[in-house]
C-alpha cells in the first residue's frame, strides 16, 4: 500500500485507509514487480514492511526500494512505547496490530482477531498488549481435512455463509465445519474478552474477512487492513 506524502505524519485512520489500494506482490519480488508498482521512480520517505517471511531489510528483493528511500522491517527489536505481554517473540504481522490499537484505541481496551492463515487473537487491556492463541484459520483447517484422511477431498475457502444443516455434499460439509467452526470460536473468543472487559472495541481483521464479517454478532468493527494502520502509527515513531 503506498502511503500519500499528506498523510504521512498524520494520526492512523482505517476510514483513510479504505480509499487507498492493496498491491499484492509474490514472496520474493523481482526489479520488475516493483516497477509495476512504482513505475515513475519517485522517492519514497520510507518503506516500512511487517512480514513474518520477509528478509532483513538489507536482503537483494528489497533493493530496488532501497534506491528509493529507507526500508525498514518491523521485528520484536523494533522500540515501542508500550508493553506486550507474550511467550515468546511476537511476529511482525501481530506487532502491526498491535501498534494499530495502541494508535486507534488508546484509552479503550481493544481485540484483534486476525483471520488468515491462523486465527491469531490480539488484545490491549489497560494499554498492555496481550498476544493470545492461535489456531487453524479456514484454509488450513479444510486442508488438514484433505491431507490427514483417505477419501476427503481438497475444497476451496467458501465465499461466505455455506448449508450447514444439510450439507448437498461432502465438499459443502467440509466446508460448513470449517466456517462454522471458526466462527464458533471467533465468537467465544470475543465472549471471554468481554467478560473481562464489557466495553471492549472488537476488531476482525486478516485475509478472510470477507467470508466471515457478514455471520458474525453485532459489535465488531470488520478493518481488513488494521495492519497497515499499525505500520503507519510505526512510521508515525520515527522508526
Amino acid at each position: 500500500m503506498l502511503l500519500p506524502a499528506s498523510l504521512a505524519s498524520a494520526q492512523p485512520s482505517l476510514e483513510a485507509l479504505e480509499a487507498l489500494p492493496v498491491h499484492y506482490l509474490p514472496a520474493q519480488p523481482s526489479a520488475e514487480d516493483w516497477s509495476r508498482i512504482l513505475p515513475d521512480g519517485t522517492p519514497l520517505e520510507g518503506v516500512w514492511i511487517c512480514d513474518a517471511q520477509a528478509q532483513p531489510s538489507s536482503a537483494v528483493e528489497w533493493s530496488p526500494l532501497a534506491e528509493r528511500g529507507p526500508v525498514f522491517c518491523l521485528d520484536h527489536a523494533a522500540k515501542r512505547s508500550f508493553q506486550v505481554v507474550y511467550g515468546g517473540n511476537l511476529g511482525p504481522d501481530r506487532l502491526a496490530l498491535a501498534w494499530a490499537l495502541q494508535a486507534l484505541q488508546p484509552k479503550n481496551d481493544a481485540l484483534a482477531l486476525s483471520v488468515g492463515t491462523c486465527l491469531t487473537v490480539n488484545a490491549q487491556i489497560q494499554g498492555v498488549f496481550h498476544g493470545g492463541p492461535i489456531s487453524p484459520g479456514l484454509h488450513l483447517r479444510l486442508r488438514a481435512m484433505h491431507e490427514h484422511t483417505a477419501a476427503l477431498p481438497r475444497v476451496q475457502i467458501p465465499a461466505g455463509p455455506v448449508e450447514w444443516m444439510t450439507p448437498e455434499s461432502t465438499e459443502q460439509a467440509l466446508q460448513a465445519g470449517a466456517f462454522y467452526g471458526l466462527q464458533a470460536e471467533i465468537s467465544d473468543w470475543m465472549e471471554r474478552w468481554r467478560m473481562k472487559s464489557p466495553e471492549i472495541v472488537v476488531y476482525l481483521t486478516g485475509g478472510d474477512v470477507p467470508a466471515l464479517a457478514t455471520t458474525l454478532k453485532k459489535g465488531i468493527f470488520a478493518a481488513p487492513k488494521l495492519a497497515f494502520a499499525g505500520l503507519w502509527a510505526w512510521s508515525n515513531e520515527g522508526n
